[in-house]
């Protein structure tokens, strides 16, 4: 890192609890199970296109084949060390995604919309995804996504899931204070994004199990 560059980590953390049925539905709608809730939110989380959408600023994305041109000078000297020592047909490509994505966020008032192009990698893992975003002008972000249960309060049936968004990022020291505004106000809405989907996802196959 260098002397004009900075890091810092942001967390962001949403307790997901199911919608509870009325009296008169549970005869007829049974409450899902905590596996059930955290199964919902973990498919979620391993779906790239819905951790991309949940960006209120993302009008556009692509996805890229890892061995673009455009893709490799623009990823964090770790990732692209790896792409280095694996060529394309290895593991390290059939588990990760590349994608490009376009931002869209005013500025001044709303007077200005600024655009910016960046790639981002995505990866799977237990429990939820790690990404790494690589932005014009040194930004780079590591970002993970987990769902965990709870466990505080002993019941498996009243078992709490915590999604839990960690993201370390670094970048020149003189944008760090809009970088932080921007997570602070973006992400937010990001996770009550994510508890909607989650939650339709739950009433989807709560409707689906009562059909059979």
């Amino acid at each position: 890192m260098g002397l004009f560059h900075t890091t810092f980590t942001h967390i962001h953390t949403t307790t997901l609890k199911p919608l509870q049925p009325t009296v008169s539905e549970l005869s007829a709608t049974p409450r899902p199970t905590s596996e059930a809730c955290y199964e919902a939110a973990v498919a979620l989380l391993h779906d790239p296109s819905v951790i991309i959408t949940l960006n209120p600023v993302v009008t556009d994305f692509e996805e890229v084949d890892s061995s673009s041109p455009s893709v490799k000078p623009l990823l964090p000297p770790l990732l692209d060390s790896a792409l280095d020592a694996q060529p394309p047909s290895r593991s390290i490509n059939l588990h990760r995604k590349f994608f490009r994505i376009t931002d869209s966020k005013p500025l001044l008032g709303g007077w200005y919309n600024a655009t910016i192009s960046y790639h981002i990698s995505y990866l799977r893992v237990d429990g939820g995804c790690d990404t790494v975003v690589a932005a014009p002008a040194g930004v780079s972000i590591d970002g993970s996504w987990r769902v965990s249960k709870d466990g505080a309060s002993g019941q498996d049936e009243d078992e709490e899931l915590i999604l839990e968004e960690r993201a370390t990022v670094i970048c020149p020291r003189i944008f760090a204070p809009f970088i932080r505004g921007t997570l602070g106000s973006t992400h937010g809405e990001m996770h009550d994004r994510f508890v909607k989907k989650w939650k339709a996802r739950l009433s989807t196959q709560e409707r689906k199990g009562h059909t059979r």
